[in-house]
């Protein structure tokens, strides 16, 4: 199995940026579609959304959409972390 090395606060960084947009989301919709943010290898954060080519999609959907491919990019190498943030009530 490969390994990474990837700086805490990197991960951290990620966290927060899910958290954070996902709490302004709330705030001013009620709701989100899933969403996430990856770190590529260069060490920079991205945030990923995804369209699906449905104008309402179900949030299983997209996430198993982000899902698929943010795995197909970490195992490309494009990317050393990942993060998915879900609207759920339990």
């Amino acid at each position: 199995m490969t390994t990474f090395a990837i700086d805490p606060h990197k991960l951290e960084e990620l966290l927060n940026y899910c958290t954070g947009f996902a709490k302004q989301i709330v705030e001013a919709h009620g709701a989100f579609h899933p969403f996430g943010a990856v770190i590529v290898s260069a060490g920079t954060l991205n945030a990923v959304g995804a369209d699906i080519g449905e104008e309402h999609p179900h949030g299983a959907d997209v996430f198993l959409f982000l899902q698929s491919r943010m795995r197909a990019r970490f195992q490309k190498r494009e990317i050393v972390a990942a993060a998915i943030a879900t609207d759920v009530n339990i």
